[in-house]
């Protein structure tokens, strides 16, 4: 479990200032965020969202593992974003084989048996990593996957809408404000969620986020995984969700 989730916010600006517009400033959507109403009801370790409530999430499957292993989101019919820690092979900077990889689109369930005809199975095409990511801090920890095929958007598959400078600076960041995570990460009972859970949780301060990872993990040089690209976002001691 984790005290709080770190968002690579400077980051993710410089992705979508350089990485994205390369790639994809032609043939950015000029729609997105676009899903069903979603439940106001709020818990610490989060609670099953309602089918097609988070439409851009994505699922990476591990074909080896035979399990999710990261999340994701849709930014157009062809890229999926993600975490440069979700595409390396462990303890290094080498991407993985895109072989190895599945994405999973208008998923609910973990287990496959139980996804419908909505759900959409995506190869991966390419794998664009941060090239200033670190696998020992976490920081630029933002890449891009590539499809083999473009999504059908539907009601189940949306596009999420990139944050602007505001959404990410420390203006608008305050603590106390409050955000949406989802996943299929760990529960309050530590325990892998078996649907796409979602939690609303409250921007951190970084003082106040690296005191609770200190208490939580009894080691001071977590704290390194805190850079100034990162905010942090949770309920301190009690966060669990990922």
């Amino acid at each position: 479990m984790k005290s709080a989730t770190t968002v690579d916010a400077e980051n993710l600006l410089s992705l979508k200032t350089d990485i994205l517009e390369y790639y994809l400033a032609p043939i950015l959507p000029r729609e997105c965020g676009r899903s069903v109403p979603k439940r106001l009801k709020r818990s610490v370790g989060g609670t099953p969202s309602i089918i097609g409530g988070w439409p851009w999430q994505a699922a990476i499957y591990d074909v080896k593992r035979g399990d999710i292993i990261c999340g994701g989101a849709l930014i157009h019919e062809e890229w999926v974003l993600t975490a440069t820690l979700c595409l390396t092979i462990d303890g290094t900077s080498r991407a993985r084989n895109r072989d190895d990889l599945i994405v999973y689109l208008g998923k609910h369930y973990r287990n496959n048996s139980l996804d419908d005809e909505f759900v959409q199975q995506k190869q991966v095409s390419s794998i664009i990593l941060h090239e200033h990511s670190n696998v020992w801090n976490y920081d630029s920890d933002i890449a891009l996957i590539r499809l083999t095929k473009p999504a059908i958007l539907t009601d189940r598959v949306q596009i999420v809408c990139l944050p602007t400078g505001f959404d990410l600076s420390q203006q608008n960041l305050e603590n106390g404000k409050q955000g949406w995570v989802a996943g299929w990460g760990h529960d309050a009972s530590d325990i892998l969620s078996e649907e796409l859970t979602e939690v609303e949780i409250p921007v951190l301060s970084n003082r106040k986020c690296r005191n609770d990872t200190i208490h939580f993990t009894g080691d001071p040089s977590t704290t390194r995984t805190l850079t100034l690209n990162n905010f942090c976002a949770g309920y301190g001691l009690e966060t669990s969700f990922e």
